[in-house]
């Protein structure tokens, strides 16, 4: 008598473990979706906690708002409960960006600061950068040089410990950076005598990493951003 209820009691535990249910995902944000799974039962019946049910035996489901949901099993509709299983839908990042611009002119060296609104069961492990010209970060808060003119698409990938988390964002506002200008200005207390000295200055920031070349046309040259004074001794 006491080994056939042994029997009975490990045999009824066997049968509740192969009615149970899975899912493939517990966390993640929207759209989250999740595929779930049951042994073999005679019939089914999933109540997704959103409004929608499924009678198949492995359904998959989308969650589009995020919420904590109790998704229950049932072994028929209006039957028992097999069990039940948490899912939690998260709101996708919201991530959005600030730089700060030293010079539009090349090289123009630019700060980039992400400011990235996300729920606190989420962990972000990486970051990508790509500054549309070619080069790459994963600083959080990067310092980045443009040494070419043009217009600049910026994009900012997170990587989480949950993949249904990571997220891309490409901003809408691109980086403008501009050719430097040559402009200069002269002055000379008198061009009809000679010899004539003329100083030169040029318009525009001394950035560092430009370089300077002058040519007066009179023979003389200079490399150095100015003011210069050049002497001309001809007419011309």
């Amino acid at each position: 008598m006491v080994r056939r209820i042994i029997y009975s009691i490990c045999l009824l535990l066997v049968v509740t473990s192969l009615r149970g249910q899975v899912a493939d995902v517990t966390q993640g944000c929207i759209p989250l979706t999740v595929s779930f799974g049951s042994d073999a039962m005679t019939s089914y019946y999933w109540d997704f906690d959103d409004g929608t049910s499924s009678s198949q035996q492995s359904p998959q489901h989308i969650f589009t708002n995020a919420g904590s949901y109790n998704v229950e099993l049932f072994d028929e509709f209006g039957g028992s409960v097999v069990g039940s299983i948490t899912i939690d839908v998260f709101a996708d990042p919201v991530i959005t960006m600030t730089y700060t611009q030293d010079d539009n002119c090349v090289p123009s060296q630019v700060l980039f600061t992400p400011n990235i609104v996300l729920d606190d069961r989420v962990t972000i492990t990486g970051y990508q950068w790509v500054y549309g010209d070619g080069n790459t970060s994963s600083v959080v808060s990067p310092f980045h040089t443009y040494t070419e003119p043009g217009s600049f698409t910026v994009s900012l990938s997170i990587e989480t410990d949950l993949p249904e988390c990571d997220f891309i964002q490409i901003f809408p506002d691109p980086v403008e950076v501009f050719g430097s200008s040559a402009a200069f200005v002269f002055q000379s207390p008198d061009l009809c005598t000679l010899p004539a000295d003329v100083a030169f200055s040029y318009i525009g920031n001394d950035i560092a990493g430009n370089t300077y070349s002058w040519d007066f046309g009179n023979g003389d040259t200079n490399n150095t951003v100015g003011p210069v004074v050049s002497t001309y001794s001809e007419p011309g």
